[in-house]
């Protein structure tokens, strides 16, 4: 297997630019053009003009050969849309050093200077091809791209090994970028995209005002006061620093004028909302534009998205997408392929339950009976044959909000949101909280045990008489300073770990406490569960195509859709070896379309 290290220079000016257009904007814009790519292969290190590259490309083995760039999804985009090579397996310098480093930034300059290696000053000639570049600016372009890839390269020897799974994973996050499977039923899109503006302009003619009155804070605020007799509450900017109307949608002064307003009053406060969120409008819009551009819809992932290793999303982000959004509809599977798709059930609150060994809690999952009903029998003193659809809501609230430590006020907060209303609102919410701790007794204790382990952490060096098996481990993690090992290889990093008058901070003066180190390690191994069912599922049953947090959609011709759902399913009730005893369970469909599994 031979390494190829690469880092293209492209064409860009004030329209053709990645600061104004997505990678697929910018790579189909007619300006776009590939000015060369810096390369190091063997013992070559050398600038490639396109053509050249062209040359070069057809010349190597692609089956045997594993690209590295930084940011590889751009790179490997070029390589694959304009040259036609796809290689044995993409790596990228930038996931890397995010499942390892836990770094604020991780730009290429960023991660150099954490390994100590130097950086060139860009250079960049706006508005210029190859062709029309001087000698001496192609010469600066040719020494800062070698050194580019030279930096790349030298990252990517400094954070191998990288555990193998993870590297695997990687390389499935950029080809479910590059090598798009998933299309988009472009006249339901079309469709849903004209209701939003019909519904819009319909708003907006039923409250009499003009779009300009319910979007502008200055103007709504005015509306308020002069004809509805509203004093509009203030806060300070954190942009700005200066005071302005406190009219944003999580601003809690503005959620309690939406509580405690009259009808006529709400509506108008609705019809803001609706006016101001563009996100549908704007994500339908990308998703037609790519159907049309590309033929195909690319799945845009940021790999350890998160503190935890969470994927998060990209371009029209398709991890936050709501359970009831109409868009899930319009994506689809092509023609003679339907979608096999699977969700685990409750899977943070089984690896929390696992983790804390919380037996009893365990054992009502290995039954497959309701733990929301067991939660909300204890709450309302019932039998579980009592409890009704409300209450059960209240059960499962408790069961996935309160497993980190979280107080009264937030429970009440986040039943609130829901549109729940609790009869004795805070002094319900408290006993609620202290139920769920009574009876997963040891879940608190584990908050305890992990706060205990922060002094530990934050050790700069541990006397190796101190470095005993009750100390460093438990169940699947090992603690060390700053740091605590996952089962993956992998690690949760706390940075710059101290204690000050307010507790343990971390990193941009994060804090850090057991309830919250409790979520961080639950959030972690579920991410690992999962990601390894989805590798399984890929390699052993059909492509997967995308996967949403607890959740795995394979593309799969339709004679197969059966066999292969029941393959799924028995992939995600299987534990992994690092937890041979953690109960799962997952339920799924077949669907010629995205859905949440009923």
């Amino acid at each position: 297997m031979t390494l190829l290290a690469i880092d293209f220079e492209t064409y860009f000016d004030n329209e053709c630019t990645l600061k104004k257009l997505n990678y697929i904007q910018y790579l189909n814009h007619p300006k776009f053009e590939v000015l060369g790519a810096a390369i190091i292969h063997g013992q070559r290190h050398e600038f490639l003009t396109h053509y050249e590259l062209a040359d070069f490309l057809c010349d190597i083995d692609s089956t045997d050969t594993e690209v590295v760039a930084h940011k590889t999804a751009f790179d490997g985009l070029i390589l694959s849309w304009h040259y036609g090579f796809n290689p044995r397996r993409w790596l990228d310098t930038m996931s890397m050093a995010k499942g390892l480093l836990g770094l604020e930034s991780y730009s290429l300059e960023s991660v150099g200077q954490h390994f100590g290696l130097p950086h060139k000053k860009a250079a960049t000639f706006k508005g210029k091809t190859w062709s029309e570049l001087t000698f001496e600016e192609q010469r600066e372009l040719v020494d800062y791209a070698r050194h580019d890839v030279w930096l790349c390269h030298e990252i990517y020897q400094r954070l191998m090994p990288y555990p193998e799974p993870e590297l695997a994973i990687i390389d499935h996050t950029i080809r479910l970028f590059i090598e798009p499977k998933l299309q988009l039923d472009i006249a339901l899109a079309e469709s849903l995209l004209k209701e939003q503006q019909q519904r819009k302009k319909k708003l907006i003619e039923e409250t009499g005002l003009t779009k300009t009155q319910l979007s502008s804070n200055k103007q709504f605020a005015e509306v308020l006061k002069t004809r509805h007799g509203f004093d509009v509450p203030t806060k300070i900017s954190l942009t700005t620093g200066k005071e302005t109307h406190a009219l944003a949608k999580n601003d809690v002064e503005f959620q309690n004028i939406l509580l405690d307003a009259p009808p006529e009053v709400k509506k108008l406060i609705e019809a803001r909302i609706t006016i101001k969120s563009t996100i549908e409008e704007t994500r339908l819009e990308t998703l037609i534009e790519t159907q049309e551009l590309v033929g195909a819809i690319p799945v845009p992932l940021n790999y350890y998205g998160g503190h935890t290793g969470r994927f998060s999303g990209a371009l029209f982000n398709l991890q936050n997408l709501p359970k009831n959004s109409k868009i899930r509809n319009t994506l689809c599977a092509p023609p003679e392929h339907t979608l096999v798709i699977a969700d685990s059930a409750s899977i943070e609150a089984r690896v929390l339950a696992w983790f804390a060994e919380q037996e009893d809690l365990l054992e009502i999952y290995r039954e497959k009976r309701d733990p929301y009903k067991r939660m909300a029998a204890a709450i309302y003193r019932k039998s579980e044959t009592e409890i009704n659809k409300a209450e059960r809501t209240i059960g499962k609230n408790a069961v996935l909000g309160c497993g980190y430590g979280m107080g009264a006020l937030k429970f009440y907060a986040t039943v609130t949101k829901q549109g729940i209303e609790l009869a004795e609102k805070e002094v319900e919410a408290e006993a609620i909280v202290k139920t769920f701790r009574a009876i997963n007794n040891k879940i608190p204790q584990l908050w305890q045990f992990l706060d205990s382990k922060i002094p530990y952490m934050a050790q700069k060096k541990v006397n190796s008489m101190c470095r005993t098996d009750e100390n460093t481990f438990y169940k699947c993690v090992t603690f060390e300073p700053f740091q605590i090992k996952l089962p993956n290889g992998l690690y949760l990093k706390y940075p710059n770990l101290h204690q000050t008058d307010d507790g343990w901070t971390y990193g941009n003066n994060k804090k850090l406490y057991g309830g919250a180190l409790t979520e961080n390690i639950i959030q972690a191994l579920a991410r690992i569960v999962v990601l390894e069912q989805v590798m399984r599922a890929h390699d052993e049953i059909a492509p997967v195509v995308l996967h949403v947090h607890d959740e795995i959609v394979c593309c799969i011709a339709i004679n197969k859709a059966d066999q292969a759902l029941k393959r799924l399913i028995n992939i995600m009730r299987t534990p992994p070896t690092w937890a041979p005893d953690l109960p799962l369970d997952a339920e799924g469909e077949i669907s010629p379309y995205y859905k949440k599994p009923a």
